[in-house]
């Protein structure tokens, strides 16, 4: 007999509190068959994302400038959001271009960059529903 969650059937450490699974907390210290509350059937465990960690640093680094890398993680006001950046750094640059607009361009996508190796780098990135990526 080993001590389970009642809630999702997870093993229990012998002093946990706390599933480490659902977050329910334990307070009885009774203990438990492991089928008597795990049904594999009810128990959804998806964890990790169907999304690929390399299509999104893929998308960041080469079509980041338009937001494609946040509408791919389903993030779309921040897709949105830095579309509509894009179309007004391209808008000013045709009306008054000057070279500043060479130091803007080079900074944003600089930063389409270091979202690309976050992304990359990053172990516990996550798209717009809170799931890791593959």
């Amino acid at each position: 007999m080993i001590r389970v969650c009642p809630t999702c059937g997870t093993a229990l450490q012998p002093l946990q509190k706390q599933c480490s699974v659902c977050h329910t907390v334990i307070n009885s210290v009774s203990k438990q068959s492991v089928t008597a509350t795990y049904d594999a059937l009810k128990t959804s465990l998806k964890l990790v994302s169907l999304k690929s960690r390399n299509i999104t640093v893929f998308l960041h680094i080469l079509f980041g400038f338009f937001g494609l890398g946040f509408f791919y993680l389903q993030f779309y006001l921040l897709g949105l959001f830095q579309f509509l950046i894009t179309l007004t750094i391209l808008t000013i640059s045709f009306l008054w271009f000057n070279h500043l607009f060479y130091y803007m361009v080079a900074g944003f996508l600089f930063l389409q960059l270091l979202i690309g190796l976050y992304y990359r780098v990053a172990m516990d990135a996550k798209d717009a529903r809170k799931e890791l990526l593959k």
